[in-house]
């Protein structure tokens, strides 16, 4: 198929068959990017959602692969520009950390939380079924948002598609098929794997409102 008609029929099906596949939680946002630039547009309803550039915001980089993050991590400086001046970084590859309490400690105080690209058995291997996973949703319930791109975008998901270790082009891997469960909404998996849009997902009382912030790939607004 070419790909734009790829491109809309995904929209169709996304913002036609919402309401049958989608289980959200009672309040709090997600940001979803798909992959490649994150623009300010995106970045300005981030943090309008997080309360402004002076938010906690924590960055969980794991996806990635390496074994240790700095303050000098290259995944920051998109905040950094945008003027974000609370900034924790959480990595860790040892799930006895990540459900320790002094490791979310961050979390608990956080107000966004976002998930950079890479891998997603990274993630899955770290937090899934952690007290960091569950603080997470805390962050939700507390009226943050949470957010990612590419691998950090589609761990939120309840379904988890292309989290083989061995290669991402493996569409279904037994043990890496869970996700964090923040949203059940199978057709955004889709667009994410494509890479095209990056959807705002803002939840009030279980209900669910999404709409379009960019198309990424491109930096063009959407219509």
């Amino acid at each position: 198929m070419d790909p734009k008609e790829l491109r809309s029929a995904i929209e169709a099906i996304l913002f036609v068959a919402t309401e049958p596949v989608v289980k959200a939680p009672g309040r709090g946002s997600l940001v979803i990017v798909g992959g490649g630039r994150v623009g300010r547009e995106i970045l300005s309803r981030f943090f309008e959602l997080a309360g402004g550039t002076d938010a906690l915001l924590v960055v969980i980089p794991t996806a990635g692969g390496a074994e240790t993050y700095g303050p000098d991590y290259s995944g920051l400086k998109m905040f950094r520009d945008f003027g974000v001046t609370n900034i924790t970084v959480l990595h860790t590859t040892d799930r006895k950390v990540a459900d320790s309490e002094a490791f979310v400690k961050p979390i608990a105080n956080a107000r966004a939380v976002w998930f950079p690209g890479g891998r997603q058995w990274h993630l899955v291997d770290s937090y899934l079924h952690t007290r960091t996973e569950h603080e997470i949703e805390k962050v939700l319930e507390r009226g943050g948002v949470v957010g990612g791109s590419s691998a950090g975008a589609s761990i939120l998901a309840s379904y988890l598609v292309r989290g083989a270790r061995e290669d991402n082009k493996i569409m279904m891997a037994p043990g890496y098929e869970e996700g964090f469960g923040l949203i059940e909404l199978l057709i955004a998996m889709v667009v994410l794997n494509v890479g095209i849009l990056a959807l705002v997902a803002t939840f009030q009382s279980g209900a669910l409102a999404i709409s379009r912030s960019a198309y990424v790939s491109t930096g063009r607004r959407s219509p």
